[in-house]
C-alpha cells in the first residue's frame, strides 16, 4: 500500500473512528485501526467487536493494499509532523514519513 494524503484529511478521519477503541482492549488488536485502500480512498476502520466505525478520505494511490496500525501510534506519530502532503508505505512507514518530511 502506497498512499498520498494530507495530514489534516488523516486526522479528521482518525478522529471520526477512533472513539470505538478503548485504552483497555481485551484483545490487542482491538487497539488497531484497519487502514485500506480501494478506487482512489482510504478506508480507516475500528471495533470493539460490539461496534465498528468506519471513514472514507478520498486520497491519490500508488499501490493499493491494507494494514493494520496502533491507533494511538499514528495519531502521536502525526503529531510530530507539520502540514501538508505527505506519502506512506505499509511494512515503512515511519521512514518513508521521515524521508519525504525531510526532504520537503
Amino acid at each position: 500500500m502506497k498512499v498520498k494524503i494530507s495530514k489534516e484529511d488523516l486526522l479528521q478521519g482518525i478522529q471520526i473512528v477512533q472513539n470505538v477503541v478503548s485504552p483497555k482492549a481485551t484483545l490487542p488488536i482491538l487497539s488497531n485501526m484497519l487502514v485500506e485502500t480501494k478506487k482512489d480512498t482510504l478506508r480507516l476502520y475500528t471495533t470493539d467487536l460490539d461496534i465498528g466505525i468506519s471513514c472514507e478520505i478520498p486520497v491519490s494511490i500508488m499501490e493499493d493494499g491494507a494494514i493494520t496500525i496502533r491507533q494511538k501510534g499514528l495519531v502521536i506519530l502525526l503529531g510530530n509532523f507539520r502540514q501538508g502532503m505527505w506519502s506512506f508505505m505499509r511494512a515503512r512507514i515511519i521512514r518513508s514519513i521521515l524521508k519525504d518530511k525531510i526532504a520537503a
